[in-house]
C-alpha cells in the first residue's frame, strides 16, 4: 500500500515464478514491516531456485531479512538507511545511488530505478531498444551510479539541473545558505 492509498500487491504468487525471473523488490514507506513471512519464504524459493533479485527505494529492508544481502554491496533510500542498520548493523548500505553486486542490483528508488531498468533491458534486448525505451519516457543520459544520495535542497546543483532538467534556464534557482 502506498502512501496514498494506492494497493500495489503483486498480482501472481511469487512461489509461481519460474527461475529465470529476476524479481525487484520495493517495499513502500513501512519498509521494515512490508513483506509477510509468506513473502519472504516465497522470496528465498526463488533464490533457492536460482531466480535473481533486486531492490529499489527500499526492498532491500525486505531482501535483509531473507538473509540474502550479507557479504554482498547494496543499497536502499538515504531517508530509509539509518533505521536499515539499526535493524540490520551487517552489512551496511553504500551511499551510492545504485549499486551492482554480481547479479544483484539495487537503486535508492527515484530516477535510479529507472536508470536501473534501462540497464537491463540494454542487456537483454540490447542498446538501441534501451535507448528507444529512454526516449520514450524522457529520460535524462546516463546517470552515474557512484554518486552520493543527497537532498537536493541541501546541496543545490545548477549542473545538475541543466543535465536533467532542460528547462532549467527558465527557473530562478535560490541556493540555501
Amino acid at each position: 500500500m502506498t502512501s496514498q492509498g494506492l494497493d500495489t500487491d503483486a498480482p501472481v504468487v511469487l512461489c509461481e515464478l519460474n527461475s529465470g525471473t529476476c524479481l525487484f523488490v520495493c517495499s513502500g514507506n513501512s519498509a521494515f514491516q512490508a513483506a509477510s513471512d509468506d513473502i519472504v519464504g516465497d522470496i528465498r524459493r526463488h533464490l533457492r531456485s536460482g531466480g535473481k533479485l533486486g531492490g529499489i527505494c527500499t526492498g532491500a529492508a525486505t531482501m535483509a531479512r531473507t538473509g540474502f544481502l550479507k557479504g554482498r554491496m547494496f543499497t536502499l533510500h538515504r531517508k530509509n538507511q539509518p533505521g536499515f542498520v539499526e535493524d540490520f548493523p551487517d552489512p551496511a548500505p553504500t551511499p551510492q545511488i545504485a549499486e551492482k553486486d554480481g547479479d544483484l542490483l539495487t537503486c535508492g528508488g527515484g530516477v535510479t530505478a529507472t536508470e536501473m531498468m534501462l540497464s537491463v533491458i540494454a542487456q537483454v534486448c540490447g542498446e538501441d531498444f534501451a535507448i528507444a525505451v529512454s526516449d520514450m519516457c524522457l529520460n535524462a543520459p546516463d546517470v552515474a551510479i557512484h554518486i552520493e544520495q543527497r537532498s537536493s535542497i541541501a546541496k543545490p546543483s545548477v549542473h545538475a539541473l541543466h543535465v536533467f532538467w532542460p528547462f532549467a534556464d527558465y527557473v530562478t534557482i535560490s541556493r540555501i545558505p
